[in-house]
């Protein structure tokens, strides 16, 4: 079994390979959420820097190396894991250990799964520094500033103590929401903080658990994208969500309908690749 296994994986990727890598503008950001399922992937790139944030699940392996293939990515800048849960971590340590990858940020809130202790192992055995970000961090992409939120990074619920990311490229702002849910929404709507973004990536892959109406009116995106699965378990995403989107004019991309979903931004506007 795991020899057929091998050999679907190596096919996978050799039609990734001989259908060609997508070309893209060394001067434009790219944020492309993968397609992985029920789970959350998205690459961001400027040049040859790409940060991945999150990972997808172990069972989604061979659908995000066919993605990176595609899209000509072979080494990565950092993986960034926005919080122990296996649908977002599931595929650090194969990375870790098929790639470079530059560094691994982790967040505050540990994780009791026997797969997040094991990646941990898995970044020292490979020689790939950690790095614990917390509310209040930034690092930098080739020119975007990313900045790092995480409001109650002591909440016993993984999904409100993951990390939420804000990138700013040129005029335009991008929100990573992670499986953050109402409390987190409520913490940092409490900052009093201008949320207004030209893209969001939509909290808990669209549950109505998160994206709250006083959350999405804040932020008055643009475009959402949502991370699922078709016809997945949970339902997602929910009438209510998508209902509050249409409602502050967000135009909704869902790879569960459409694939991979990629945007590229000149630093003024935010473009939906077709």
């Amino acid at each position: 079994m795991k020899r057929f296994l091998c050999l679907g994986l190596a096919l996978l990727l050799l039609c990734a390979a001989l259908s060609g890598c997508v070309q893209r503008d060394a001067t434009l950001l790219y944020v492309t959420v993968l397609d992985v399922g029920q789970g959350d992937a998205i690459l961001i790139s400027c040049g040859e820097h790409h940060v991945l944030i999150d990972t997808g699940s172990a069972v989604s392996r061979g659908l995000l190396l066919g993605e990176l293939a595609r899209l000509g990515v072979e080494d990565l800048d950092a993986i960034l894991i926005t919080h122990p849960h296996e649908d977002h971590y599931g595929n650090v340590r194969m990375l870790l250990e098929t790639r470079t990858v530059g560094a691994l940020f982790l967040p505050t809130a540990q994780g009791e799964e026997l797969g997040y202790s094991l990646l941990v192992e898995s970044a020292a055995r490979c020689g790939v520094p950690i790095d614990i970000l917390a509310d209040g961090d930034t690092f930098s992409l080739h020119g975007a500033v990313c900045e790092v939120f995480c409001p109650i990074a002591d909440d016993p619920d993984p999904n409100n103590a993951c990390l939420v990311l804000r990138v700013r490229y040129g005029t335009c702002v991008f929100l990573f929401m992670g499986d953050a849910e109402q409390r987190a929404e409520q913490a940092l709507l409490a900052r009093g903080e201008d949320w207004k973004c030209d893209f969001l990536k939509v909290g808990h892959h669209g549950s109505d658990t998160a994206s709250t109406s006083a959350f999405l009116q804040a932020c008055v995106p643009k475009m959402a994208a949502i991370s699922c699965a078709e016809d997945n378990d949970y339902g997602f995403p929910h009438g209510e969500v998508l209902e509050g989107l249409r409602e502050v004019g967000a135009t909704v991309y869902r790879t569960d309908g459409r694939g991979s979903l990629s945007f590229s931004c000149d630093g003024e506007s935010v473009i939906f690749e077709e």
